[in-house]
C-alpha cells in the first residue's frame, strides 16, 4: 500500500531522474573528498605553513573537504535507497537485492555509532551477497557487459575477504591466505579496464588515447616521488608491489574509457568512477557504498524501462 501511494505521487520516470541526478552530485561531491581529503590534505606535509597559506589549507581540507564528504556519504546513502526501492518493482531477484541492500544500509548505520566486529561481519558478508545477486541477476538477463561487471566483482571480492577476515580474527579465528587474495584483487583491479576495452566493444578514439598519454606521465612521476607515491597508495589503497608498467598501462586504460564512456554519454562511466574512487580498502561505510554503487549501476541502467 505505502509503495503504491509512493508510485502515484512519484512516478517511475520521477523516481529514475531523482536518482541519476543524485549520483551526478554524489560524483561531484566525491571527486572533491578525494582530491581534498585524499590527496591535498595528505600534502600538507610539503606545503609551505604559516599565515595565508595555513588558512587556505585549513580551508579547503577542514571546510571544503569534511563537508564534501559529508554530502557525499549521505548522497550514497541515498542513492543506495533509491536503488533499493526502484528494485522491488522489477523482477524477483532484484527484489533479492533490495531486500540485501536495505539490510546493508540498516547495518551500515548501526556501526555509524562505533565499531562492532559482530555488525561488522554481518555487514561485509550482506555487501558481498549484493555482488554474488548482481552477478547472477546479469548472466539471468544476459547482460551484454556481464564480463566486466563479473571482473568488477571479482576485483571486490578481495578487499571484502580481508575485511570478513580482519572481522572474524577479532574472535580469534583466521582464513587462509589474506594478504595472496587481497594482492590477487589488486591484480584483477588492473585487468579491469582492458575487459571493459574488449567488452564494451569501445571504437578506437585518438583523442581518448591522446588524454590519456598526456595524464599517465603524472602517475609516472607522482610513483618515482618520495613523498608523491605514499600519497597515491594511501588514494586508493594500492599497494603497488608489482611491477610498475602494470599501473602505467591500466592507468592508461582506465582514463581512456572513462573518456570514451563520457563522450558516448554512457552510464556506465558511473561505474567506472565509483569504481576509482572507492579504492581497494573498503573498511569505510562510506568507500563500501562507493563500491556498491559501481557494480549496482552496472546491472540497473539509470533509465525507465530497464531490464
Amino acid at each position: 500500500m505505502i509503495k503504491g501511494m509512493l508510485n502515484d505521487r512519484f512516478p517511475i520516470e520521477t523516481q529514475y531522474n531523482v536518482l541519476r541526478w543524485t549520483i551526478r552530485i554524489l560524483l561531484v561531491s566525491a571527486l572533491m573528498e578525494f582530491l581534498l581529503l585524499r590527496i591535498f590534505m595528505r600534502m600538507g606535509i610539503v606545503l609551505p605553513r604559516g599565515g595565508l597559506a595555513d588558512a587556505i589549507y585549513n580551508l579547503l581540507v577542514f571546510f571544503f573537504g569534511i563537508a564534501s564528504f559529508n554530502l557525499a556519504f549521505i548522497l550514497s546513502s541515498v542513492s543506495l535507497g533509491l536503488i533499493s526501492f526502484i528494485m522491488t518493482q522489477k523482477a524477483y531477484l532484484t527484489s533479492v537485492i533490495s531486500l540485501i541492500i536495505f539490510c546493508v544500509l540498516l547495518t551500515g548505520g548501526m556501526l555509524i555509532s562505533g565499531p562492532n566486529p559482530r555488525i561488522s561481519l554481518i555487514y561485509y558478508f550482506l555487501s558481498s551477497a549484493i555482488l554474488v545477486t548482481s552477478i547472477l541477476f546479469s548472466i539471468q538477463r544476459k547482460i551484454a557487459h556481464t564480463s566486466f561487471t563479473l571482473s568488477v566483482v571479482a576485483g571486490f571480492s578481495g578487499s571484502y575477504y580481508y575485511m570478513v577476515a580482519s572481522s572474524m580474527g577479532e574472535f580469534g579465528f583466521t582464513l587462509p591466505f589474506v594478504l595472496e587474495i587481497f594482492s590477487l584483487g589488486e591484480l584483477i583491479a588492473l585487468i579491469v579496464p582492458l575487459i571493459a576495452f574488449f567488452t564494451l566493444k569501445s571504437e578506437w578514439d585518438w583523442r581518448c588515447a591522446i588524454i590519456a598519454f598526456v595524464l599517465v606521465p603524472f602517475f609516472i612521476i607522482a610513483t618515482r616521488s618520495p613523498l608523491l607515491a605514499p600519497i597515491a597508495t594511501w588514494s586508493v589503497y594500492f599497494t603497488l608491489h608489482l611491477p610498475a608498467p602494470f599501473y602505467v598501462v591500466a592507468l592508461w586504460f582506465y582514463i581512456y574509457m572513462i573518456v570514451d564512456l563520457f563522450q558516448q554519454r554512457s552510464p556506465i562511466v558511473f561505474s567506472f568512477l565509483f569504481l576509482l574512487l572507492a579504492g581497494r580498502m573498503l573498511n569505510t561505510i562510506y568507500l563500501n557504498q562507493l563500491a556498491l554503487l559501481s557494480v549496482l549501476v552496472l546491472i540497473m541502467p539509470l533509465y525507465q524501462g530497464s531490464s
